[in-house]
């Protein structure tokens, strides 16, 4: 796709999100939205498009848009709800190589957008007016009764800093953190560039502070097992061509096993009597 219309694509799609959203709050400044359209998202999109091709993650600065929203001295609760335009396009690059890499056509990919996006809808509607008939929602579903109230509370939570003018957002929102962070990354990406260390250690160590310890660990122990001892009985090369091949499995399989169970449990479901 030749650049210049890619970018006319772009700049088209970011105006009209931000005249509706302009048009739904009135009151919230425009400025903001024009930062996050044409400042924001093109630079964390390149961002998150750089470290996915050199390390498989991406890490986008936590909080940005609650920041944005408490700061902007804006009062009430529509914007929370409002189409931003703040997002991350970096995937569509991981996305564009991966297609390019499988010889697919782009064409293709549009081709199946179309075809799947009708049955999707129409899917959807089906298995959500479904699962509302089985039973009522929350009480009957765990994951539902658990995370739903606690997500509520934490979204009401959060705009009360627009609405009351809470001054706890305002004294969580440290400066010293924020520049001691940023200087952590200048200095040390400098000092690793200068003294020819790899950089991807500035990337893991970024990554590992915002992960979860209980995945980290047994990552850390896969990889330990796969440089000293898989690469060793298959060789370092062929180990190398084998692993993205089993991430795909497990993945895949995974999916299937989720998918089969929850089909057995929507079947037990809609054939259980109830007791009355």
């Amino acid at each position: 796709m030749p650049i210049p219309v890619a970018l006319l694509f772009y700049v088209a799609g970011t105006f009209w999100v931000i005249m509706l959203c302009h048009w739904l709050v009135p009151k919230f400044p425009i400025w903001i939205l024009v930062l996050f359209g044409f400042g924001w998202t093109p630079i964390m999109s390149y961002i998150s498009a750089r470290l996915h091709g050199l390390t498989g993650h991406a890490v986008g600065i936590p909080y940005a848009r609650e920041a944005a929203f408490v700061l902007s001295g804006y009062k009430g609760v529509d914007i929370w709800y409002a189409p931003v335009p703040m997002s991350d396009a970096g995937w569509g690059a991981r996305t564009f190589r991966e297609t390019e890499l499988t010889g697919t056509k782009f064409t293709s990919i549009f081709k199946a957008q179309l075809i799947m996006a009708p049955i999707a809808v129409c899917a959807g509607l089906f298995f959500w007016s479904f699962l509302y008939k089985i039973s009522d929602i929350p009480e009957d579903y765990p994951h539902a009764m658990r995370f739903w109230p606690r997500d509520a509370t934490m979204r009401a939570f959060w705009m009360t800093a627009t609405t009351t003018g809470n001054a706890f957002f305002l004294k969580a929102i440290n400066w010293r953190f924020i520049l001691g962070g940023t200087g952590y990354g200048v200095v040390t990406f400098t000092v690793l560039k200068l003294i020819g260390a790899p950089t991807l250690f500035l990337y893991g160590t970024i990554t590992g502070l915002v992960g979860d310890p209980a995945g980290a660990f047994p990552m850390f122990a896969a990889a330990l097992l796969g440089r000293f001892y898989m690469a060793k009985v298959f060789g370092r090369e062929r180990w190398s061509n084998f692993t993205p091949v089993l991430a795909a499995g497990y993945g895949a399989g995974m999916g299937l096993v989720g998918m089969g169970a929850v089909a057995i449990m929507l079947i037990h479901k809609a054939i259980t009597m109830v007791p009355f």
